[in-house]
């Protein structure tokens, strides 16, 4: 039989015969090169295809609703009540417990002079250790006896009804009985250490084992600073000396450098009574004020010194060993910048200060005019608020233009030349990554990590009045320097401080960068009016919290997104934005406001809320991530929660 009649018949030679064969009943296998059987299979290959593209489809709409309304929804996975303070007892107002994630699963708690790690998603407390050795403990019983009897010996003190004034004496979070309030400790986990910092203590563990790592230091550490990629650690040698101790993060690795010597005169703590304030003088000029070269930043700064000791009831006030050592690290502050420590150094040489209107003229009084009605109540409220404030300040402002001398000591730091620069305005210094910036008044200095001037550059606005809070107001990229003053984000070239673009906004708070090096500020509504009339009072003019993400390049904002966080947070892709809101129920004023919490995951491409954790009525604490592990502590719980992601 013929190849052709095979693949039209099959084994059979033509129609008639496979009739016959299907009558009697005989089997006649198929042709695998049969044209039927060949289109059989296709047929049913393509159904299979269709079918499985259909159940494709529906299987990632499945998983996109899953994914979109489900997955990635914060969950609580962990939740751990928090006693409230007794304040009868020797407690501070807020708990004495800390928190911290160290990284995704990992939770470390320090209370009750223990510290622990929790495996989070396991449930289970992988180890515990204490906080004080036996030594530090006899120390602090030797201190506490002190404090008592101290006690016994000073009289007590009564506020003007006649109530006695105690002072509530945290437990410090590291275990020691302390004579000031609680303060949360800086706890900083690395690959092979987690450090616990807290002003005048530091210790090192084994993130595996708990196990606690000897810190040799010579004398009694009197200061403890964390910086970047470094501790820095101010101690008292038994020989009198003083040594500045650098530590390595990344490997432990320290050196010391003595930074005094004991033949150093005493400072002098005695306070005499502080002159009464001159009023304002209002001038446009630097000729407001004046003090002689000799009134110097040398000088202790008595007025500081005297708030603080204001504050201190007998009982709880520090000896003069303490005060010195307040002095001192006022006036030798020491900053981590890389390769080497700054030690920056500032003398008053001149006093000068600008006096600037910072209230617009006050118009015709609306409470005066006599035709007061219900509709301009608020306005009238408005007017008496400002009459008050006028009376207050002046309606000026003073803007510090005095002159400075700046001098950039670099430790650790061989055959580095000092800086000495004359400055206009209240200097301050910031460390980046690859340079360190002076800035003073309406200018920045930039340096390299040698004390070589790279360049300078002049701002909009003085940033005198503006530096604030715990992040500094610059950034630095690969190669751009980022610089906020009151009212204009600047962006200098790195190479030369060239100005590339100029952003206007009003209230910068923070900047960052994420991986990409697209920038996220935090800033407000708030118009140029507000830096000029500051001493204003507008109850018609609402500011709101507003996130921008800005293009590097050009400056351009690619979206913005207004009232939905006073803050950010960046952590690998994902980007996080945080909010308390306040609201009066008009059935229930008297019992105040009510707070809502608000946890945003918001899209990084649009800033599209993808998510809201909303809590009332609760006080926050603190707020954390670990790329999509979050951590909430409140006055009377904490909560790990987590969300799936791709």
């Amino acid at each position: 039989m013929c190849l052709k009649c095979m693949e039209q018949f099959g084994y059979v030679c033509s129609v008639y015969c496979r009739q016959q064969a299907t009558q009697k009943r005989i089997y006649i296998p198929p042709y695998a090169q049969q044209k039927s059987v060949v289109e059989g299979r296709s047929n049913a290959l393509a159904k299979y295809i269709t079918y499985g593209a259909v159940a494709l489809v529906f299987l990632l709409f499945g998983f996109w609703i899953w994914y979109t309304w489900f997955a990635r929804s914060p969950k609580v996975i962990y939740s751990m009540p928090i006693p409230k303070p007794n304040l009868e007892t020797r407690k501070s107002f807020r708990p004495d417990e800390f928190y911290q994630l160290i990284g995704p699963n990992q939770l470390l708690s320090i209370k009750n002079k223990q510290m622990a790690l929790l495996d989070v998603a396991g449930q289970k407390q992988l180890w515990s250790v204490p906080l004080q050795n036996e030594a530090e403990a006899n120390a602090i019983k030797a201190a506490r006896a002190k404090n008592e009897e101290i006690q016994k010996r000073t009289p007590k003190v009564f506020d003007p009804d006649g109530f006695e004034i105690t002072r509530y004496k945290g437990l410090d979070p590291l275990g020691f009985e302390g004579d000031f309030a609680f303060s949360d400790p800086r706890v900083i986990a690395t690959t092979n250490d987690i450090w616990v910092i807290a002003r005048d203590r530091l210790a090192r563990f084994d993130p595996q084992t708990g196990s606690r790592k000897e810190i040799v230091i010579e004398g009694k550490i009197r200061n403890v600073t964390p910086g970047e990629g470094a501790i820095l650690v101010v101690s008292g040698k038994p020989d009198g000396h003083e040594a500045l101790t650098q530590i390595n993060l990344s490997d432990g690795a320290m050196q010391s450098e003595e930074i005094s010597s004991p033949a150093q005169p005493k400072i002098s703590m005695t306070m005499e009574k502080a002159a009464p304030a001159k009023p304002v003088a209002k001038s446009g000029t630097a000729q407001a004020k004046r003090i002689k070269p000799a009134e110097s930043a040398d000088k202790l700064p008595v007025d500081k010194l005297k708030s603080a000791a204001s504050q201190a009831i007998a009982s709880d006030a520090p000896d003069e060993e303490d005060m010195s050592n307040m002095f001192e690290d006022y006036q030798r502050p020491f900053i981590a910048a890389g390769a080497n420590v700054v030690q920056f150094k500032t003398k008053l040489l001149e006093h000068k200060t600008i006096a600037h209107e910072a209230m617009k003229p006050k118009g015709k009084s609306i409470v005066d005019s006599g035709k007061l009605t219900a509709g301009q109540s608020l306005d009238a409220a408005q007017e008496m608020l400002n009459d008050m404030r006028r009376e207050q300040t002046g309606g000026v402002v003073e803007e510090d233009v005095s002159d400075y001398q700046v001098t950039l000591h670099r430790r650790f730091a061989k055959d580095i030349p000092d800086w000495t620069g004359q400055v206009a305005g209240r200097p301050e210094f910031f460390a980046l990554k690859t340079v360190d910036i002076v800035a003073a008044g309406k200018t920045i200095y930039v340096f390299d990590k040698s004390n070589k001037k790279l360049w300078e550059a002049k701002l909009t606005y003085s940033i005198a009045s503006h530096f604030s809070g715990e992040h500094p107001p610059c950034l630095e990229t690969k190669d751009a320097v980022y610089f906020a003053d009151p009212g204009i984000l600047t962006r200098f070239e790195l190479a030369n401080g060239n100005v590339s673009w100029r952003l206007n906004s009003v209230g910068i708070s923070h900047i960052q960068a994420d991986a990409r090096g697209d920038l996220y500020v935090n800033t407000t509504t708030a118009g140029p009016e507000s830096i000029q009339y500051s001493e204003q009072i507008n109850v018609h003019e609402k500011v709101h919290s507003l996130i921008l993400k800005v293009a590097p390049a050009t400056g351009k904002v690619i979206w913005r997104q207004e009232s939905i966080g006073d803050a950010c947070l960046l952590s690998g892709k994902f980007l996080y934005a945080t909010k308390v809101s306040m609201a009066y129920a008009a059935l229930r004023f008297e019992e105040g406001p009510d707070t809502v919490f608000n946890l945003r995951l918001l899209n990084p491409s649009s800033g599209g809320e993808i998510w809201n954790y909303r809590k009332g009525n609760r006080h926050i604490i603190k707020t954390e991530v670990q790329k999509n592990w979050i951590l909430l502590q409140f006055d009377d719980e904490v909560m790990v929660l987590k969300f799936f992601s791709l």
